[in-house]
This record gives C-alpha cells, sequence and structure tokens, in this order.
C-alpha cells in the first residue's frame, strides 16, 4: 500500500496560527503599555508644564489633556483591532487573516522603501507574510 500524507485537519491549529497569535498578543500588550502612558501624561502634563513655566516657557495646562486625548483615540482603537485580531488567530477566525495578510503586506512596502537601511525589518516581515498565508490556506481557517 502507498503511504498517503495526511491532510491538516479542520481543528487543529497550525503551529504558524499560535505563533502569529502570541506575537500579537505581546503587540497589543505594548500598545496597551503605550495608551496607558499617553493616559498618564494627559492627567500628569499639567504638573510638568507647571515646572516647565519657572524656565520661562509659557504653555497651558489643558494642552496636554486635549493632546493626550488626541493621542488616546487612535491608540484605543488600534488597541480594540489588535484584541480581535488576537483572538481571532486564535479561534480560526478567517477575516483575521486576511486583515493580517494585507497589514503585513504594507510593512513589507514599507521595509523595501527603506532597505538600505537595514534588511532585518524585510526578512521578519516576509517570515510573517509566510506564515501568515500558511494559515489562509489551512483548513483551521476556512471552516464552513
Amino acid at each position: 500500500m502507498a503511504k498517503t500524507s495526511p491532510t491538516p485537519s479542520a481543528s487543529i491549529r497550525p503551529w504558524q496560527g499560535t505563533l502569529l497569535g502570541v506575537l500579537n498578543a505581546i503587540g497589543v500588550g505594548f500598545l496597551a503599555l503605550l495608551a496607558l502612558g499617553v493616559l498618564l501624561m494627559s492627567f500628569m502634563g499639567g504638573a510638568i508644564l507647571s515646572q516647565m513655566s519657572e524656565s520661562g516657557v509659557q504653555i497651558p495646562s489643558f494642552v496636554t489633556g486635549a493632546l493626550g486625548l488626541i493621542l488616546l483615540i487612535p491608540l484605543l482603537a488600534f488597541l480594540a483591532l489588535g484584541i480581535f485580531i488576537t483572538l481571532g488567530f486564535f479561534k480560526g477566525t478567517r477575516w483575521v487573516v486576511i486583515v493580517s495578510i494585507v497589514f503585513t503586506a504594507l510593512g513589507v512596502l514599507s521595509a523595501l522603501s527603506s532597505v538600505r537601511a537595514s534588511i532585518v525589518p524585510l526578512v521578519i516581515d516576509g517570515l510573517v507574510l509566510w506564515a501568515e498565508i500558511i494559515c489562509y490556506k489551512h483548513p483551521f481557517y476556512n471552516k464552513k
């Protein structure tokens, strides 16, 4: 009898999907820390500016609160998107893989535009794109 290669099961997540989910979770964690820092800056910025006023710089204290909120709104939107993408990789949602492929393709294009600086981001984005394409073709992400 001829041996046939085993077909991937639709109930088993590929290791590439787990890796992408863990990497996204780490990224979401750093983004949450950044959002927390912006929030603290918006609350504590008035105190910092009052110390700067002694050096002759006159900036109203509400500026840091307004700037913090302006920066915090898009950060929270990206944080929510990151959480949905991370959970989608673990649950096997197909749209998550497509959105992630689009973002990684944009990262590859960005790395190509600055390939003189370093080739490392291009290699990393290429490996992530490879893992996402494997997930895109895997039955775990193609449930009907």
